[in-house]
């Protein structure tokens, strides 16, 4: 395992944007948003893969994920060049989430399972832990989740790898990512006792906001 820490050298990161898009219009909104920006920014250098997820535990309808080889790879003119041509294929054909609608946040890596550099596995499911934790409680926090936590995502059947992020714009947000089998496999991880130690619920009373599980189902890549 890998703690990634910021410096000269690239660090990997992710770019997501949770979208509120209605059940209605997520089919014609992810037909219009694969071919314009999702095409467009996927050949930007640095983009390792994207994927176009909707929501089907937790209350976000839907989540694009970005993996990066760098977290600044959304600051570049190749990204921003990208996004000037999406913009030229016209408005989605359903009424599209506007930018209001749509929480976007670059994430740099701070923590991997893996030895290795990570590709986006084959999997249906992608869990999003979304948390805001105060810098006071930081240290313990990561130290829990990057030693007892993980060590327990690492024996959940059907959870393949565990990824921690922490937001570049608010350094209070942290994202994990794990990449998963099926929901069937995250509903047993959500209710086996290792998720609720004495050393997790301590951590977790302290958090203002510990938003619920999210599990979104791949349907681009």
């Amino acid at each position: 395992m890998e703690t990634t820490m910021p410096g000269t050298a690239p660090c990997p990161g992710v770019y997501v944007e949770l979208v509120s898009v209605t059940d209605d219009d997520y089919g014609p909104w992810g037909s219009w948003y694969d071919t314009t920006y999702r095409t467009a920014r996927a050949n930007v250098p640095g983009v390792v893969s994207v994927r176009r997820c909707r929501g089907v535990v937790g209350s976000a309808p839907a989540m694009v994920v970005y993996d990066l080889d760098d977290f600044t790879v959304p600051y570049s003119a190749e990204w921003r060049a990208a996004d000037a041509e999406a913009a030229t294929a016209g408005p989605a054909p359903v009424p599209a989430p506007s930018f209001d609608d749509v929480d976007g946040r670059v994430y740099r890596q701070i923590f991997t399972s893996s030895d290795v550099p990570y590709t986006a596995e084959p999997t249906a499911i992608l869990h999003g832990a979304f948390f805001e934790v105060p810098s006071r409680d930081q240290d313990e926090f990561n130290d829990w989740y990057n030693t007892e936590h993980v060590e327990f995502v690492k024996i959940v059947d059907g959870y393949l790898n565990c990824r921690r992020f922490q937001g570049l714009d608010n350094l209070t947000k942290f994202l994990a990512l794990y990449d998963v089998v099926s929901v069937d496999h995250s509903d047993a991880k959500n209710v086996h006792p290792q998720n609720f130690t004495p050393w997790a619920n301590r951590v977790r009373a302290k958090l203002p906001t510990y938003r619920e599980r999210r599990l979104f189902r791949v349907d681009a890549r």
